[in-house]
């Protein structure tokens, strides 16, 4: 349940003579003072069904100063879309219109209202790579399972998709052109356009926040580096520029940090740098650690892991503190991504004998799988728009 909190903002009297520069504290009416106007914050909102928003009530006197000790009641024109507490928190119950109202207590009742509009929830886009229709393509599933659809189709394998921070594009990697690249395309397939055309394999794309750049993982002769292109396929930049190999980037939300896998100190490992490439700095160290995933709160980062002898989602902390382990399952859980609001984990698992896509939340209960059918479903990513 998402919260929408609005801060109420009070206003003061201030008076000042003009030979001194300090200012008087501030002045509350008293309750005597007649009530002359009520003002609630904001007033009009759009609510989705299930959410909940806080009002807030703003009394003012005659003189228009602040009577924030004056008590108000909270009524709504339509209590079935959406209800209020006495403390002014709605709560949106169906989709239509509500008029929510602050009115004061007494003879002489003053009221300030609130239009609230509730909608109902609009399924999330999850994008993934399936060779149900032969090879791998890109395909996307709403996040309640309806709307399966065929993004691409080609000859070859089109693997990873990864949507761009405003869901209007989507990215991947592709042998089409006849070596392991990037291309990037509209979200309903159109636009199909080549990123990278560099010497070497091209793999796992991760957008900048901004959507004006991609990191991704490069092979070279010797070893994989992480690298940054321009979306426009400009300006292609080595970050790590290690001996060790770097792969698999996922940028931070506030697009300041890369988290990626390395095997800097002998093992599959994950490492978190600066967006330039300075200052990498290990995450994890038991185990096979790798596949990482930034939530879009910025809070923490999911991963696989095989430390308990099986392959596993774990989270942890950005800085890579309270490590712990969702999934308990005999089959192989990977490739986990966050939904827009960091709540729930949607994630790749043979468990059931073929890979399918399922959704859990973020303490690893109520496990449902998303996706069925033939073939194998691999690599999910949660359009945050």
């Amino acid at each position: 349940m998402r919260h929408s909190r609005f801060l109420l903002v009070l206003s003061f009297s201030y008076a000042c003579s003009p030979d001194r520069t300090e200012t008087t504290a501030p002045h509350f009416a008293s309750l005597h003072d007649e009530v002359a106007s009520i003002a609630v914050s904001p007033s009009s909102a759009t609510v989705v069904v299930g959410d909940v928003a806080q009002l807030e009530a703003l009394v003012f006197n005659k003189q228009g100063i602040s009577q924030a000790e004056r008590m108000v009641r909270w009524l709504s024109s339509n209590s079935l879309v959406a209800s209020v507490t006495s403390t002014g928190l709605v709560t949106a119950h169906s989709a239509g219109d509500a008029v929510i109202a602050a009115a004061t207590m007494g003879k002489k009742s003053i009221t300030g209202q609130s239009h609230i509009t509730v909608i109902e929830k609009q399924p999330g886009r999850i994008a993934f790579m399936s060779d149900r229709s032969g090879n791998n393509e890109v395909w996307v599933i709403n996040d309640d399972g309806t709307g399966l659809t065929q993004i691409t189709e080609d000859g070859n394998d089109d693997l990873h998709p990864t949507w761009s921070p405003n869901g209007g594009k989507l990215a991947w990697y592709s042998f089409r052109a006849g070596n392991l690249d990037i291309f990037t395309m509209n979200s309903d397939g159109t636009s199909q356009t080549r990123v990278t055309s560099q010497p070497g394999a091209d793999a796992h794309p991760s957008w900048s926040p901004d959507g004006g750049r991609i990191a991704y993982q490069s092979a070279g002769v010797f070893d994989h580096d992480i690298y940054v292109i321009n979306v426009d396929g400009s300006g292609p930049l080595n970050l790590s520029n290690n001996p060790a190999h770097d792969f698999d980037p996922f940028w931070s939300a506030d697009g300041t940090r890369i988290v990626f896998d390395a095997f800097r100190s002998g093992t599959q490992q994950l490492w978190v740098m600066n967006s330039d490439g300075s200052s990498p700095r290990q995450l994890t160290s038991i185990g096979i650690n790798r596949t990482s995933a930034w939530s879009p709160d910025g809070t923490m980062i999911a991963f696989t892991s095989n430390r308990d002898g099986n392959e596993e989602i774990y989270v942890m902390n950005a800085d890579g503190a309270n490590q712990r382990r969702l999934t308990f399952e005999p089959g192989s859980d990977d490739t986990a991504w966050w939904s827009p609001a960091s709540k729930q984990l949607v994630f790749a698992s043979n468990r059931s004998g073929q890979f399918r896509l399922y959704i859990m939340d973020l303490d690893g209960s109520n496990v449902h799988q998303l996706s069925t059918g033939l073939g194998r479903d691999f690599a999910p990513s949660w359009s945050r728009r």
